[in-house]
């Protein structure tokens, strides 16, 4: 009977920390905006220190379909965080020309590197995976 109950328990320990291993989360990739502000406050310079990064792009958009599996690549590989501003989600906001143009996004894909709450460069559409790693070093 004893150890019916400790196998039982034992089982039940080791599933437990089986789902949780699985089921964290990761602090890097690429993480959807949900409301324009997230991205816009990055541009203020006494709030925002370090550098970030915005990904403009959309799923409906050829080479976004390109470069972005690319972008994902690299973030896994560096353990880096970036924001994903999905166009198609926010083209009939009211902010949407004002942030693309706040960020000096002409088209998409452009990764855009923020540094101290500046806009330092953008990278727009790159097949080259080792030029995505390297705007990002």
């Amino acid at each position: 009977m004893k150890i019916t109950k400790i196998l039982s328990l034992s089982a039940c320990v080791m599933l437990i920390l089986i789902l949780g291993a699985c089921g964290g989360k990761n602090d890097y990739g690429l993480v959807e905006v949900e409301k324009e502000k997230e991205i816009v406050s990055l541009l203020d310079s006494k709030e925002t220190k370090g550098v970030h990064y915005v990904y403009f792009g959309r799923p409906t958009c050829p080479e976004c379909k390109i470069f972005q599996p690319k972008l994902e690549e690299v973030l896994d590989s560096k353990k880096i965080k970036v924001l994903y501003y999905n166009t198609d989600t926010f083209k009939e906001s009211g902010m949407f020309f004002k942030t693309v143009s706040m960020f000096n996004v002409s088209s998409v894909p452009s990764l855009v590197r923020i540094e101290n709450g500046k806009v330092q460069k953008v990278l727009l559409y790159e097949k080259d995976k080792s030029k995505i790693d390297s705007f990002m070093d």
